[in-house]
């Protein structure tokens, strides 16, 4: 694993971890039933969160899909080809 894999990687678990404490906070915010809702069944909340409450749950949607992005990034420059001859 090279230095900016890891880093990527662990930028983009605070993204998706942060993204997450956002939108359950928002979720309280708007009512008691909703942050329960996406604490609990985020699987089935949280679409729904975008749907009925979209200016709230917009930057929280941005936040995650960044998160996955920098995971994405970090998995690919783990395995890249210049980085898998450097094992020989």
């Amino acid at each position: 694993m090279s230095d900016w894999s890891g880093l990527f990687g662990g930028l983009g678990v605070v993204c998706l971890l942060a993204g997450f404490v956002w939108v359950v906070l928002a979720g309280f915010g708007e009512k008691l039933e909703w942050g329960l809702g996406l604490l609990f069944f985020s699987g089935i909340a949280y679409p729904l969160f975008l749907i009925f409450h979209w200016r709230t749950a917009k930057p929280t949607l941005m936040l995650k899909h960044i998160g996955f992005g920098l995971i994405l990034l970090a998995a690919h420059s783990d395995s890249s080809p210049a980085s898998l001859d450097a094992d020989y």
